[in-house]
């Protein structure tokens, strides 16, 4: 009977400490809701005449009805954490992330020690990490990632034995990272990326073989990396190392890490020659850019060679380092799910290799400041997914390939600094998403496609080449224009004066000679001539000039010279009829000067053939340069005469001129 009534006692105090539990877990609910601003009324559900665990984002237990999951992720709530949080005993599960809570974490945070999960990153919270946390034993993921948290990570946290999520990325956390961190043994993923940490990474960090995921990019780390690397974290599949202060030779040991798939050491200051990774078939992402790493002809080819195996590679970037020698044929052999290929920014001279229609998923290929030479293949016209081709700053030449119509995903052709010759075809007017077009200072000639001006939202740099024609007027209709620099080429006609020639800065039109506008303000911004505008004709004031001037000039030279011409031949006509009078009045001499005098009339009648042939011929000139004159006043000005032409024809017909 005793035992009964004891157990009844236990049964009584039991439901009655499940009820305190019930109610406790419902008020502090309640609380919550109470202490933060909720725009977008979500938990209306949240009220005293309803059961708690089926309110919005709530989860209890089967047994006792207890709140065991808090999940409110990304519903724009704000306010600070109610530390009556603290009173939801049985909590396992915690998941605030993606609000707008601000403030402090609660330190009472520690007293729910049933909790597994711990979710408040992309929040406002600052402060320090509270050392409590760390007596939360049973904890296994963390994230506070993506708030304004500043101090040091503390080393508590390092007592966290079942921890395998730790991420605390993207704070303001400075100091360096606990010896202690390798405690956490069971540590599968570590995100302490975009902070201020500094100093080395600790030795105890490399004895935690469980993990798979590491990534410290955007901090102030240094040192060395051990040279047993890879045999230390033989299951790493993500480490991110970038933009740090590490030295040294990148450990040959890491070809023993096989289950890589993401190695970013980019912008650091390793060494030494290009590492090898003959054993990654699961490597996906591979960047080493902006590092101080060599390679010869042969090393090219030895890394190339290594990456054959890596099928899945999709990524490969290799820029600002001191690469030298040619790039291997092998490179065809590379993943054909490859999309970005950059080896742009280095020492690499030779042809670029042939083999580019293989990578169909190609985006992104870029091979711009090295020293390539030869001509630019033409198979890059089969990408259809390019959308950015960098092959500026070389020594290419030859003319560019007709290769555009097929790449119409294009958004940036960049080509400037070469020594392409020919002219620019029409069909990257086809490449309808392009953005930015840079083909300046080369050598290229012609005229410019009307095709590219129906490119809208573009930026246009054809500068420093050989271009001629005119600008089309139809490129008044281009609002969206950004950049147009179409300086130091020979360019001629009017400039159109709507759409993007109503915002100076954006155009650079310098060095055209033959290039003029109606304004006068214009023309003196754009360094280029003005034009005249009459009431039917537009005229171009320097040719006109040259025209009216050669004329005039020549037309007074030739009356000049006939006046002088007929003045001499009147002059000797009478100097010869005094002569042969005296003569006839002296009979000694009468028979053999009559018979002069008649050889000399026979010469006047010759010369005076000559003067009209010579006046014919003078005239002609005078109707040449008229002609040329005209030529230069035609309404459009793809029909008017160019300067150098003007100036070819008029020295020809001072030739013909002086031959008179």
């Amino acid at each position: 009977m005793t035992t009964m009534l004891l157990l009844l006692c236990f049964l009584l105090v039991h439901i009655s400490g499940i009820a305190c539990n019930f109610a406790t877990d419902k008020e502090a609910l309640l609380s919550f809701k109470s202490k933060v601003i909720d725009p977008q009324n979500t938990l209306s559900t949240w009220t005293t005449d309803s059961h708690h665990c089926e309110w919005y984002g709530v989860k209890c237990s089967n047994i006792g009805r207890r709140v065991k999951s808090l999940n409110l992720r990304g519903l724009s709530l704000s306010g600070k954490l109610p530390s009556q949080l603290s009173k939801l005993t049985y909590l396992h599960s915690l998941d605030l992330s993606a609000n707008s809570f601000h403030g402090q974490i609660p330190p009472d945070i520690s007293y729910l020690s049933l909790l597994n999960i711990l979710f408040l990153s992309s929040n406002n919270l600052s402060g320090s990490i509270p050392p409590q946390l760390g007596q939360l034993k049973r904890l296994h993921s963390l994230d506070l990632s993506v708030n304004n948290l500043t101090g040091e990570i503390p080393s508590t946290l390092c007592n966290l034995s079942s921890l395998k999520y730790l991420a605390i990325a993207r704070n303001h956390l400075s100091g360096e990272i606990p010896t202690q961190i390798g405690n956490l043994g069971n540590l599968s993923q570590l995100q302490l990326s975009e902070n201020d940490l500094s100093g080395q990474l600790p030795s105890s960090l490399f004895h935690i073989s469980q993990l798979t995921y590491l990534s410290v990019t955007c901090n102030n780390l240094s040192g060395k990396l051990p040279a047993s690397l890879g045999f230390s974290l033989p299951n790493i599949k993500n480490l991110s190392l970038a933009t740090n202060r590490f030295e040294g030779p990148i450990p040959h040991s890491i070809s023993n890490s096989s289950q890589l798939e993401y190695l970013d050491l980019s912008n650091n200051f390793f060494h030494g020659n290009l590492p090898f990774f003959n054993n990654f078939e699961n490597l996906v992402y591979l960047t080493l850019g902006n590092n101080s790493l060599s390679s010869t002809t042969s090393l090219n080819s030895q890394f190339f060679d290594s990456l054959t195996n890596s099928t899945k590679l999709q990524v490969l970037i290799l820029y600002h380092n001191n690469l030298a020698g040619e790039l291997p044929s092998s490179i065809q052999n590379l993943s054909t799910k490859l999309y970005w290929f950059c080896v742009a920014d280095n020492f690499l001279t030779g042809k670029i290799p042939q083999g580019w229609k293989e990578f169909q998923h190609l985006e992104f290929l870029s091979f711009e400041s090295n020293h390539f030479s030869g001509e630019l293949p033409s198979e890059i016209g089969s990408l259809s997914n390019l959308v950015e081709l960098s092959i500026d700053d070389n020594v290419l030449s030859g003319e560019i390939p007709d290769i555009f119509g097929n790449l119409t995903s294009l958004s940036t052709i960049s080509m400037a600094y070469n020594q392409f010759t020919g002219r620019i075809h029409q069909s990257i007017g086809q490449c309808k998403s392009l953005n930015f077009l840079y083909i300046g200072m080369n050598k290229l000639g012609g005229t410019i496609p009307k095709e590219i001006f129906d490119l809208p939202g573009l930026t246009l740099d054809l500068s420093s080449n050989n271009l001629g024609g005119i600008i089309p007027e139809s490129l008044e209709k281009l609002q969206d224009l950004n950049t147009l620099n179409l300086s130091f080429n020979h360019l001629e006609g009017q400039v159109p004066m709507k759409g993007v020639f109503m915002n100076l800065s954006q155009v650079d039109l310098r060095a055209n000679d033959m290039l003029c506008s109606i304004d006068m303000e214009i023309a003196r911004k754009l360094g280029i001539l003005l034009c005249h505008v009459g009431k039917k004709k537009r005229h171009i004031l320097l040719p006109i000039i040259l025209a009216v001037i050669g004329a005039t000039i020549l037309l007074i030279s030739m009356l000049s010279l006939l006046w002088i011409v007929i003045f001499k031949r009147r002059r000797s006509r009478e100097s010869n009829v005094n002569s042969t009078s005296a003569l006839v009045g002296d009979g000694r001499f009468l028979t053999n000067e009559s018979s002069e005098y008649s050889t000399q009339s026979y010469s006047i009648e010759v010369d005076n053939h000559s003067v009209h042939h010579w006046r014919r011929k003078a005239e002609e000139c005078v109707d040449a340069v008229i002609r040329v004159g005209l030529s230069c006043t035609a309404q459009q000005p793809k029909d008017r005469c160019t300067m150098r032409d003007t100036s070819i024809k008029l020295q020809a017909i001072r030739k013909s001129m002086f031959a008179l």
